[in-house]
């Protein structure tokens, strides 16, 4: 396959790529690599939250419109005696966390109705790295545990992090008893210190997504979707308890009522902090943080967002879509305009700054599109490991670049940060529940497990750990509870967001 040197790249781009591929061997046997800077400052531009249990916080400006933009008044309009759906447990999200948990629940019993915004895309397709867990005889639950909490500054919530580090393994076992195969030898991820990355390629979230699809499709008589559920607000009963949602459709505003809530609603990348590009599927723009908030629930970490170093950069239509962490893990490193390696293993906040910082002193990749990048040595992964090791571990990526005769057997790629995971978000105890009685959340959309800082392959872990879990506790809890008699939505006009001159109950 040639290169398509003469329409892609330009000659300054071939020449700095050239700078590094022809000495690889160098940096395979003794690598001398550039070190993360030292200044940690938070990337983006932040705000004050001004109403809320989080008032006074700083989160990104960005987070802050969401969270405070205006409601629509017509929900208040809504005649909530007139209920459209009743289930035992309401799940919003249909990604790997809201399936994980419909499964649990049905499974104990429970009647469960899932929304999704649209006809079912998310986060967790996408996820290509792997999931976490102890298998290696070497390695310990102990060192997990120290791992994460290292790797998240030691920002993490410690009995969060417990959780989920000592029910990975199980969970391993129990999406493998879903017919999930992890049949590569397990990696060591970035900013870890033991192979526990277990792989399915480059797309292991994909994997995941088929096998509980189809677990769910085995319940249905126990289990409903209804796609294209634009969920809104969550209603409360007499005391304060989460009881059900509003949602909105095509022909108008929608009630569930429930024992319990399970907000399952993924990250808030596509709301494209900083105005780069996200990782995150289209529908990732923080509703689920919203709804949680307005009804009063406590977030932790808000304004924390992860940066992905690996995003594509070029060509264009490349741009912003994921380049698994794996690509390093398995030995490709990043280098500079000036054909400088630079250290590519660690946290991901640091690399990021590492990029940055090469940017801002003149050492990146102009594209012709006029954006900049940074080189990654895919190349190197088959030299450390053998021919065909690429498109054996890594076949996704290998496909996507062959698409546009990029053939990354022995050419660099052009890549730079990208917008990928909300590290905050909705404050949960170990059972998954939030600060508003009967309102749990599970996955992105829920805070305190990664602190400062999200190991690759923690998440897929943590949305099996803790979608299983709230699933089991929302229907113990729709065991015990009857339907309440009064569902409301009264607390919206408290929250500043309504003005009251357009009420018209």
């Amino acid at each position: 396959m040639n290169f398509k040197r003469g329409t892609l790249y330009t000659e300054d781009m071939i020449k700095s790529e050239q700078l590094f591929l022809n000495s690889l061997s160098n940096y395979i046997n003794n690598p001398t690599l550039k070190q993360f800077p030292k200044d940690k400052t938070p990337i983006g531009h932040f705000s004050t939250l001004n109403y809320g249990v989080n008032k006074g916080e700083k989160v990104p400006i960005e987070l802050k419109s969401r969270l405070e933009a205006k409601i629509d008044s017509n929900l208040l309009n809504i005649d909530l005696n007139c209920v459209d759906y009743q289930t035992d447990v309401v799940i919003v999200g249909s990604g790997g966390a809201g399936l994980s948990a419909a499964i649990q629940a049905a499974e104990c019993g429970a009647n469960v109705l899932v929304l999704t915004k649209d006809k079912g895309y998310c986060n967790t397709v996408l996820a290509q790295g792997g999931i976490q867990a102890v298998t290696e005889p070497d390695d310990s639950l102990e060192q997990h545990l120290e791992d994460t909490l290292k790797g998240g500054h030691y920002k993490g919530k410690k009995e969060l992090v417990e959780k989920l580090v000592y029910e990975a393994p199980e969970t391993l076992l129990w999406l493998q008893n879903l017919g999930v195969e992890f049949k590569e030898e397990p990696i060591i991820p970035g900013g870890s210190t033991k192979k526990r990355l277990h792989t399915i390629g480059d797309n292991t979230g994909a994997n995941i997504m088929k096998a509980l699809v189809k677990k769910v499709d085995e319940l249905r008589n126990k289990i409903t979707i209804i796609k294209y559920a634009d969920a809104q607000e969550i209603l409360k009963d007499e005391n304060g308890f989460a009881s059900g949602i509003v949602f909105k459709q095509e022909d108008g505003y929608k009630v569930v009522q429930s024992k319990s809530v399970i907000l399952a609603t993924g990250g808030s990348g596509s709301l494209c902090y900083n105005n780069l590009n996200t990782s995150n599927c289209k529908g990732s723009t923080a509703d689920g943080l919203a709804m949680a908030y307005h009804a009063g629930a406590k977030l932790v970490d808000p304004g924390s967002i992860q940066y992905h170093p690996t995003g594509g950069a070029y060509p264009i239509n490349f741009c912003g879509k994921l380049v698994s962490e794996k690509a390093r893990s398995l030995g490709a490193l990043l280098f500079n305009s000036k054909g400088e390696a630079l250290q590519s293993v660690g946290n991901r906040d640091d690399i990021v700054r590492l990029i940055l910082a090469e940017e801002a002193h003149g050492n990146a990749i102009k594209t012709p599109d006029g954006n900049n990048g940074i080189w990654l040595a895919i190349p190197m992964i088959d030299k450390i490991h053998g021919e065909g090791t690429i498109e054996k571990r890594l076949p996704s990526l290998f496909k996507k670049y062959q698409s546009e005769e990029i053939d990354i057997r022995k050419h660099a790629i052009l890549i730079y940060p990208i917008v990928h995971y909300h590290l905050g978000g909705i404050d949960i105890d170990t059972k998954g529940m939030s600060s508003v009685p009967n309102l749990f959340a599970v996955g992105e959309v829920s805070g305190g497990i990664d602190g400062d800082n999200r190991l690759m392959g923690n998440a897929l872990a943590s949305i099996i750990v803790y979608g299983r879990t709230a699933g089991k506790e929302a229907t113990e809890i729709a065991k015990k509870r009857n339907f309440s008699k009064t569902l409301s939505l009264d607390y919206l006009i408290d929250s500043n967001l309504i003005e009251s001159k357009n009420l018209t109950r």
